[in-house]
């Protein structure tokens, strides 16, 4: 195969592959979008049934509770996201804390959660940033492969692309 055949080939690929990911994130950009209101609340009550098999200290089984119990009695509108959930769930994490932010590595106690034992009440951030909200989101919207691929594919391509045009 001739060069010039070639980097039209691998422009094209790269091309469709650009397309594919912005008509998929267009079609597809929050499942719950496309879905009833109704059924969209029942699968965050849902994914709240099952509980994680560890947690990161006493108090986060206590707060996933707590979750579970606030979006029961809260109001979903069909244009609700993943984005809009974790959000509240930044937001009802700092409203019981007193102001204090869901971070990575800081751990907060709650008396309102706090259940006896030496870590009662304490919310283990790190756990919630990389393991429940994460879980619930997925349990709740599923998981957009090509989101998560069409990046790393994308830098694949152009780097492909750069050592073609760099060898000639």
């Amino acid at each position: 195969m001739s060069n010039f055949k070639f980097k039209n080939l691998a422009c094209v690929l790269s091309s469709m592959l650009i397309l594919a990911s912005v008509s998929y994130r267009v079609s597809s950009m929050e499942p719950g979008k496309s879905e009833s209101t109704s059924n969209l609340k029942s699968r965050i009550l849902e994914a709240f049934e099952s509980r994680p098999s560890r947690w990161g200290l006493r108090g986060d089984i206590h707060f996933w509770n707590y979750l579970e119990e606030h979006f029961s009695k809260m109001e979903i509108d069909e244009s609700y996201t993943s984005r809009d959930f974790e959000k509240d769930i930044y937001k009802v994490f700092e409203q019981i804390s007193n102001g204090q932010k869901l971070t990575k590595g800081k751990d907060v106690n709650f008396k309102i959660l706090n259940h006896g034992g030496m870590s009662g009440g304490s919310v283990c951030g790190t756990w919630w940033i990389n393991e429940g909200i994460p879980c619930l989101k997925k349990r709740i919207f599923g998981v957009n492969y090509l989101e998560v691929l069409s990046v790393p594919l994308f830098a694949i391509f152009s780097l492909f692309l750069i050592s073609v045009n760099a060898k000639n």
